[in-house]
């Protein structure tokens, strides 16, 4: 930072000495035009240079817009306001990252999932999962950060009411296992745009009329799923999921 504004202010002077010297030049020219109109040579100098200085005064410091400072002021303000989202995101990683781990299981070689697709890791699947390939926990790790992030911006739009990092935690996971379109038409999405988040996290387990939700596969229910609904559903209120 030093080094660039060690760098502003000589090209600031360098300005300045070439507008000096315009305005030396311009009133040596103008020495014949004095001599035709009989115009006194110090009264024409002076007012030449006057005016050659007002107008870089002008330029360099009553203009705020011709001014290096403004484009990084403005970058400042921008940056100033991801700041806060990027903070949001990493206190709601935090919390999801080690809930979706421990309910999603974790294969570092590819298998083929029930539907024939490719898949690794915590349930990645697209062009980055190949067949007859091993993953490193690290990148298994990072593919689901990745996708967490992504589900979590994705909630933010159909949600688009302030979370706490554990409700965004807490939906976020449940996005992950049940999808983003049937999270953003869930009761819970509902309760959670009308800013009623004890029904909301309720919701992630338990319909309106208190029967399990979200706990069955084509039709039979799964005591898997429901307890992965009461691992969600604590998390949303603050409590450690089990």
């Amino acid at each position: 930072m030093q080094l660039v504004s060690n760098w502003r202010r000589a090209l600031e002077m360098r300005s300045v000495q070439i507008m000096l010297l315009t305005a030396v030049l311009n009133t040596a020219g103008s020495v014949w035009s004095v001599f035709i109109h009989a115009v006194p040579l110090w009264l024409w100098g002076l007012v030449n240079v006057a005016l050659m200085l007002a107008g870089g005064y002008a330029r360099l410091v009553m203009q705020p817009g011709l001014h290096q400072d403004q484009p990084r002021q403005r970058w400042r303000h921008d940056a100033g306001k991801a700041r806060p989202a990027a903070v949001a995101v990493a206190a709601m990683l935090a919390l999801a990252t080690p809930l979706a781990m421990q309910w999603e299981g974790k294969h570092n070689t590819t298998y083929l999932d029930i539907g024939g697709v490719p898949t690794a890791c915590y349930g990645q699947t697209g062009a980055q999962v190949r067949l007859d390939a091993t993953y490193a926990d690290a990148t298994c790790d990072a593919w689901l950060r990745q996708e967490l992030g992504e589900r979590y911006q994705q909630l933010a739009r159909c949600i688009p009411v302030e979370m706490a990092p554990h409700q965004a935690a807490a939906l976020t996971v449940f996005a992950y296992n049940v999808g983003v379109s049937a999270a953003c038409n869930s009761a819970a999405a509902r309760y959670a745009r009308a800013g009623d988040w004890p029904s909301a996290c309720r919701a992630i387990q338990l319909n309106d009329h208190g029967k399990p939700a979200w706990s069955y596969v084509g039709g039979q229910y799964i005591q898997g799923l429901a307890n992965r609904r009461a691992a969600e559903r604590a998390l949303c209120e603050g409590r450690a999921p089990r």
